[in-house]
């Protein structure tokens, strides 16, 4: 038997398991798909991820650094921002999460892929898991299956997510766009309704994709990605591309609780994706380390249910203050981004939060301390005017 069997092997899983194992726990991490798996995602990770990994992570992933962005509203009004220090970093999920697994196991990990959970049943002292025809038993469980995952509807946990639906496509760069980018993400938040439009340079090509956090049809959706493709990708047939489309649960919202009896809930599957730009990595993975470190408690006699406590004060707040941003911001995209975005010491403050030197409170109250000034500044930067691309 176990200490622990982690469900699934993405950033809060294998994050979770490695936190245990390196506290000396027997860990079992068990995933639903064969590794390397392929993983539908646009591949941007806040740097603040990265505080949880050490400097073999860096020599590994460090030419991916971002350092510049463009926010953009409806193809026109592009703000350019640069920065010395990386702010986020391109990955491939696939290499990613491969990664991490064996960074867990290399510290102890038995790892399982091809092994679907069908069953949790929870005793007194230990929990049964079925997984890939096989009965596993440990003291505790933590369910990282994602928002699609069983582990945590099995063991009774959680309820119904915030969703927000996502499509993306790996696109090739014919057209010269990375070289017009020049190191930079593309935003562009008038591209959809509640939602935006983004271009990430990702290995030799593009990762093109639009989500929205609004109430809209995936035919809408696809709709609106064609037009993106449109504008910013003249020449390219929006239908020759492979479009894959996605669930991001939105945070910020409490939806039932995060354990119950010894099974615990982490990363997507806890609905713990930042609700303001649906990044989910950095909160999967304090998540799982919060998990990891709460098995190992419990196993000492501390109750398990300090694990809902911790990521409530470090994760639920900020999660919560990033709703109420956003639905604010999105029910105003062009307003917020000709008098606060085009202010490139506002993108500052927020790159600043990505990097993970400052939190959303903060951020926010920096901004509220200086939303009179910033509005009656003049509403665009000069030389703002033209589409993204324009000479």
């Amino acid at each position: 038997m176990s200490d622990a069997i982690v469900v699934g092997a993405g950033p809060a899983g294998s994050t979770a398991a490695l936190t245990m194992a390196r506290r000396g726990l027997d860990v079992l991490l068990l995933d639903a798909q064969p590794f390397p798996r392929r993983k539908i995602c646009g591949g941007a990770v806040a740097a603040r991820a990265f505080s949880l990994l050490d400097e073999e992570f860096y020599a590994a992933f460090s030419k991916n650094a971002v350092r510049g962005v463009i926010f953009a509203y409806g193809g026109d009004l592009p703000v350019r921002y640069d920065r010395e220090e990386p702010y986020a970093y391109i990955v491939d999920r696939a290499e990613f999460d491969q990664y991490l697994v064996e960074r867990a196991q290399r510290v102890g990990v038995r790892f399982r892929d091809a092994a679907e959970v069908t069953a949790v049943r929870t005793e007194a002292h230990l929990v049964r898991v079925i997984a890939g025809g096989e009965e596993f038993r440990a003291r505790f469980v933590v369910a990282a299956d994602g928002v699609r995952g069983r582990t945590a509807r099995l063991a009774g946990i959680g309820g119904p997510p915030d969703l927000a639906l996502t499509l993306e496509a790996d696109v090739p760069d014919d057209l010269g766009v990375r070289a017009r980018l020049d190191g930079a993400l593309l935003i562009d938040y008038g591209a959809v309704r509640s939602g935006y439009g983004w271009i990430f340079p990702r290995g030799d090509g593009l990762s093109v994709g639009i989500g929205t956090f609004g109430a809209l049809s995936g035919s809408a959706l696809r709709s609106a990605f064609r037009r993106f493709v449109a504008a910013y990708l003249p020449g390219l047939d929006p239908a020759s591309v492979a479009v894959r489309g996605y669930l991001v649960p939105r945070g910020g919202r409490r939806r039932g609780p995060l354990c119950r009896g010894r099974v615990l809930v982490a990363g997507d599957a806890a609905g713990l994706a930042d609700p303001f730009f649906g990044e989910g990595i950095h909160w999967a993975m304090l998540s799982g380390k919060l998990a990891g470190e709460a098995v190992a408690a419990a196993l000492g006699g501390e109750p398990l249910e300090r694990y809902a406590e911790r990521v409530d004060h470090e994760i639920g707040r900020e999660l919560r203050i990033a709703r109420y941003t956003s639905l604010l911001f999105y029910r105003m995209p062009g307003f917020f981004h000709r008098h606060l975005v085009s202010k490139k010491e506002i993108i500052g403050q927020f790159l600043d939060m990505v990097a993970g030197h400052q939190g959303y409170r903060a951020m926010v109250l920096w901004l509220m301390a200086n939303l009179v000034r910033q509005v009656l500044a003049r509403p665009a930067p000069a030389g703002a005017e033209g589409g993204v691309f324009k000479s």
